[in-house]
């Protein structure tokens, strides 16, 4: 059968079995070489979520990498660029107004860390460095992000190269609606054990989705942060399982990195 071959020269994510050849995509359903069909009830990792063979999104596609195949982010802009963080800007829960676009959502929770970091040393107080995340929870597959998400599996290998980021309980508000993850008091305990004036920012799944699937309450964590007196520190919000883009803002004088899906997400 014309599966995977085993001394591809393909590192494959899965080494012990072998994989089907997907040939092509068909609405939500994938079709193997051998004419198998598979229900893509994720969309891939959801990065597929408009479905597979779609005519105009190709063309799209190909109209774009006809007229430009790359240009630098730090020299040019360009229209498609521009044409989707207006639409973005037209959607956003105000005052989010600016989208900051990537690769994927790893790349996403290091940018978002990186920038919270830059953001509290060009004003000046560089002991502020500690992320808050929750455990369970995933936040992607590079280092920060890896260090950051409560993939205990993960963190028995990779353990000696994450740094070591404060970590609160998930909510559980199935099993457990009052415990401190839910209600917002394990991240006020969390920061005043730390120190307020150490936390650059609070990094969290609005809705989970790989390692949970729980709603966040967050007028709990509104309070907490108000009760442990989180003065301009910055809080990173970003979508379980989303790629793309985020935006900046400040509110209540608190900074709020928010990543939005890209269009593939």
């Amino acid at each position: 059968m014309p599966l995977a071959d085993p001394e591809s020269a393909v590192f494959h994510r899965k080494l012990t079995r072998r994989l089907p050849v997907a040939v092509r995509g068909d609405g939500a359903w994938l079709v193997d070489a051998e004419g198998r069909r598979y229900l893509d009830a994720a969309g891939g990792a959801m990065v597929a979520s408009l479905g597979h063979d779609l005519a105009d999104v190709a063309e799209a596609v190909r109209e774009e990498i006809a007229r430009l195949g790359y240009v630098n982010g730090t020299q040019f802009t360009h229209r498609a660029v521009e044409e989707l963080a207006g639409e973005l800007a037209e959607v956003l829960p105000a005052p989010l107004r600016h989208s900051y676009f990537l690769s994927s959502g790893s790349e996403a929770i290091e940018a978002a860390v990186k920038l919270a970091r830059q953001l509290w040393v060009e004003r000046g107080q560089a002991h502020r460095w500690k992320v808050v995340s929750r455990v369970p929870s995933y936040h992607g597959n590079t280092l920060a992000a890896l260090a950051l998400s409560g993939r205990e599996h993960y963190r028995r290998i990779y353990g000696p190269l994450l740094t070591s980021f404060p970590r609160i309980p998930a909510p559980d508000p199935y099993r457990d609606p009052d415990s401190p993850g839910s209600s917002g008091a394990a991240l006020e305990e969390a920061i005043l054990r730390e120190g307020p004036e150490t936390v650059a920012a609070f990094l969290f799944e609005p809705i989970g989705g790989s390692s949970t699937s729980l709603r966040s309450e967050f007028q709990a964590l509104r309070e907490s942060m108000c009760a442990s007196s989180m003065h301009t520190t910055r809080f990173a919000f970003p979508p379980s399982g989303t790629s793309g883009s985020f935006a900046l803002s400040s509110r209540m004088s608190s900074m709020l990195v928010f990543v939005e899906p890209s269009i593939s997400s």
